[in-house]
């Protein structure tokens, strides 16, 4: 099979907490990943840019963190819904999930809830609960944990990755 390292960005409300919306309180804006095979050589890569709905103007700190502006994203930026049906389309049959930590997953869902057609939540929330991530040397490591070793390259943390089952199955 193939490691899918996945990377996300998001905005959240300028105002803080104060201003957020409580069900979506960061929106994906960008949707990242490298495909590795099982030699861990990336053999693809995926970006996606996401036109916001909900916080139509960029917080700050995201702003200095992604250089990325809601201009860029209006002009360069997809529907959600559209870019993850790309994204799931990209990853293929025979995959296993890799992500820098657990709250790459969790806000993946809250904003599915929020943007996304049952069909494809009850796609992804599967795909989700068919994987476990853990980190680069700590093999029982819980649900999303990352230390400070995982933060290197996407190789090494395609290494991290312990599958307990294949999606669909």
């Amino acid at each position: 099979g193939q490691f899918i390292v996945l990377d996300l960005e998001w905005n959240q409300s300028p105002a803080g907490k104060e201003g957020s919306m409580n069900r979506l309180p960061f929106e994906i804006i960008e949707i990242g990943a490298v495909k590795l095979n099982k030699n861990l050589q990336i053999i693809s890569e995926f970006r996606r840019l996401i036109r916001p709905r909900v916080y139509r103007q960029m917080h700050y700190k995201i702003s200095e963190v992604t250089h990325m502006s809601i201009e860029q994203l209006d002009t360069e930026g997809e529907d959600f819904v559209r870019a993850m049906t790309e994204f799931l389309e990209w990853c293929g049959d025979d995959y296993r999930f890799c992500t820098w930590g657990s709250m790459d997953l969790t806000e993946l869902q809250r904003n599915m809830s929020v943007n996304a057609p049952l069909a494809l939540r009850t796609i992804v929330v599967r795909l989700l609960s068919l994987h476990a991530f853990a980190c680069i040397g700590r093999t029982s490591a819980p649900f999303g944990h990352v230390c400070s070793r995982c933060v290197q390259t996407y190789a090494e943390t395609a290494l991290s990755y312990h599958p307990r089952g294949t999606p669909f199955s």
